[in-house]
């Protein structure tokens, strides 16, 4: 962003923005200075507003004395005018400052206080100074009344701010006027109270000595000292805070040394009072004239103290307000001439940095005058720049005279490099003419040997061939010999075949005539066990005869013989039985007796197949013995031809070797004749190149001399 600005304008944000914090400043001091004011002023509020309660206090507190013990109607119509004067005042600067001290229904609502609404109190204070002598209500009225004044003294000490003042002078003239006077007033009104109440009586009671020796002693010693305290405190921290009040130092030490003479005499009336036993009027009316003027001259005493605190706070008013101006005035005239100086350095600055800049300006255009050189006056950044500029300048006018010397020299080694390319190129071409003529000479004698190379290539690989077919001979007759002998290995492995398989059918034709023989033996003993059986069924038909007649016999027997039919049935049955197995049997042996001879048939077969492969084998061994003895023979026959086979292969290989090894020198001298071509043809070419090159060294040479001229012509644009 700041980037396309220039540098007066960055310089002036800078300053703007170094001002700006400076205007917050002042904007925050001011503010708080005003602050401070509105805190006394509102001080000053809560004073007006003391300056109407205190009185009525004082007031109120004599209306109920003169009310209910003196019973003066025309004191009482003195003091209830005053009340209700008071209480108009009291009206009407609620009407006007109400809300400042929060003396409406907000802020005595927020604080419990709703009987303090200037209309309710006005009301119930004018109600209260209107009843008359004998209501029974009075005392609570106006004791009610006298609280309420209190409470509304404390409501303004508390939203005026007075009981938070900052300066000690004014904070304890403060309390001595606001919080320990109404005090002193209550309790001196208290004991006049009840000095009234004991004159219009005979005797004074008992009980009353005691009271006023209380009451007379915290009075003197506890409230009052703390009102000389008070008042002590703020004359000495006068000093500290604003300046020294004249009319404080002047006015409240003859006050306050007044109240305190009549404090001493109505002290000392109620000692004499107290010390007197007989009742004496004149004594009691004496010391009630002293609690009076005690208590008028501590009312003087109270509009003197909140008079002088008026003046305090006034004066802090004045002096807050000329610190707020004088920061004012210091502010914008540091602000205006930090302003003013700015603009000079500005300008100072951007004037320095604009004839550095024409200068360089010059220079880069190709016009500048080397000569020239920039003050260096002022020892800040800038003057430091000028220096380095003017270093810079000498430095390049030193280059500039360097390269125009140099630039001469240039143009003389230009003029002698033309001539010795131009030699150069003539020597190049003699020597390009005698390398042609010897690479064509290279170029024919590498033809002959090549042909010589092709023709002992082609013995070399005719020898290879034969080598190579007389050692795949040699490996077929290994081969045959491997085979045969391999045959003759099997021929033997057949015969020992043969031979088992000999032997074997001769066991199987042993055990086969055996078996024939088991054969015939068991069809012997089945016929056997048919004769049996057909003996053991003419038995059981016999028994089935004999059953039946039994059962006959039986029949005809009667009841007598009943037992023994049943043993004839039983009889019978079992007969029955033993007819039926014997049926099943003979025809089980019928059927062994035919597979008994099936049996015997087929090993009758069995024993001729088995004669017959006997006699197979024994033909087949006699065969396999001749075949065996003629393999052998082949076998040596073929070892042999595998001898001569090698010794062929052997002196083939020594041939084959031979031809390579003539091949690869024919091949290493074909080389070298054409390294020597080649190299012969690379001389012609680097010929060419010199010559070549000696033409392009002629023109950059020209060239050259060109841009020396041209050179030359830009250092004469400097004046050096």
């Amino acid at each position: 962003m700041f980037r396309g600005l220039k540098i007066s304008h960055k310089l002036t944000i800078l300053i703007i923005s170094f001002a700006l914090p400076v205007v917050i400043l002042l904007y925050f001091l001011t503010k708080g200075t005003q602050e401070q004011i509105d805190f006394a002023q509102l001080e000053l509020k809560g004073n007006e507003a003391l300056k109407i309660l205190v009185p009525l206090y004082k007031d109120a507190l004599n209306y109920r004395r003169v009310a209910l013990c003196d019973r003066d109607n025309a004191k009482l119509k003195g003091i209830a005018d005053n009340i209700s004067v008071e209480l108009q005042s009291l009206d009407v600067f609620c009407q006007k400052s109400g809300d400042l001290l929060q003396i409406n229904k907000e802020g005595l609502g927020k604080r419990n206080r709703l009987q303090l609404l200037p209309e309710t109190f006005v009301k119930n204070g004018k109600v209260v100074i209107s009843g008359q002598e004998g209501d029974s209500s009075l005392k609570k009225n106006l004791d009610s009344f006298v609280d309420d004044i209190g409470v509304f003294i404390t409501h303004v000490g508390d939203t005026s701010n007075l009981i938070l003042d900052p300066d000690l002078d004014s904070y304890y003239l403060m309390d001595a006027t606001l919080c320990a006077w109404p005090i002193v007033e209550k309790c001196l009104a208290d004991i006049l109270f009840d000095l009234n109440t004991s004159h219009n009586q005979e005797k004074m009671p008992e009980t009353l000595r005691p009271k006023l020796s209380f009451n007379v002693s915290l009075l003197m010693d506890i409230h009052g000292q703390r009102i000389e305290s008070d008042i002590k405190t703020s004359l000495n921290e006068d000093s500290n805070f604003y300046g020294v009040s004249e009319t404080l130092q002047k006015n409240i030490p003859p006050a306050s040394e007044k109240w305190k003479q009549s404090a001493v005499i109505f002290n000392n009336q109620i000692a004499k009072l107290l010390k007197t036993s007989t009742e004496d009027s004149s004594i009691k009316t004496e010391t009630l004239h002293a609690g009076l003027l005690m208590e008028n001259d501590l009312f003087d005493f109270w509009n003197i103290s909140i008079n002088e605190l008026d003046v305090l706070l006034n004066m802090r008013i004045n002096a807050l307000s000329a610190r707020g101006l004088m920061q004012l005035v210091i502010s914008l005239l540091a602000l205006i001439v930090s302003s003013v100086l700015s603009v000079i350095i500005v300008r100072r600055v951007t004037h320095s940095i604009n004839t550095t800049k024409e200068l360089i300006k010059e220079i880069a255009l190709g016009e500048g005058n080397l000569t020239r050189r920039l003050k260096t006056d002022s020892k800040d950044e800038i003057g430091e720049l000028a220096g380095w500029v003017n270093v810079l300048l000498e430095k390049l006018q030193s280059l500039i005279s360097k390269i125009a010397d140099d630039t001469k020299l240039l143009s003389d080694s230009s003029n002698k490099l033309t001539v010795t390319s131009q030699n150069l190129s003539s020597e190049a071409g003699k020597m390009s003419t005698i390398s042609t003529t010897v690479a064509e000479a290279g170029v024919q004698l590498s033809q002959n040997i090549d042909h010589v190379g092709h023709s002992a290539e082609q013995v070399s690989m005719n020898v290879t061939n034969m080598a190579a077919a007389s050692e795949e001979l040699d490996a077929i007759a290994k081969t045959t010999a491997s085979s045969v002998i391999q045959i003759s290995e099997t021929i033997n492995e057949v015969r020992l075949s043969c031979d088992k398989e000999t032997s074997i059918t001769q066991e199987a034709s042993k055990k086969a005539n055996a078996t024939r023989n088991t054969m015939h033996k068991l069809a012997t003993s089945a016929q056997e066990i048919g004769a049996v059986m057909a003996v053991i069924r003419k038995i059981a038909d016999q028994t089935n005869l004999l059953a039946l007649n039994a059962t006959i016999e039986a029949a005809s027997a009667g009841e007598a013989g009943k037992g023994f039919a049943v043993v004839a049935n039983e009889v019978k049955e079992l007969a029955r039985q033993s007819a039926q197995a014997t049926e099943r049997i003979t025809n089980q042996v019928a059927d062994i007796q035919k597979n008994t001879l099936v049996s015997v048939e087929s090993m009758e077969e069995i024993s001729k197949v088995i004669d017959e492969i006997n006699n197979i084998s024994n033909a087949i061994t006699t065969s396999v013995a001749t075949q065996s003895t003629a393999t052998k023979e082949i076998a040596e026959n073929i070892h042999e031809v595998s001898k001569a086979t090698s010794s062929l292969t052997q002196n083939i290989q020594s041939a084959a070797t031979g031809a390579n090894e003539v091949s690869t020198h024919i091949k290493e001298i074909a080389q070298k004749s054409q390294e020597i071509v080649l190299s012969m043809n690379g001389i012609e070419s680097s010929s060419k190149q010199t010559s070549s090159s000696s033409v392009d060294t002629n023109a950059n040479a020209s060239e050259l001399e060109n841009l020396a001229g041209r050179l030359k012509s830009l250092v004469d644009q400097f004046t050096i």
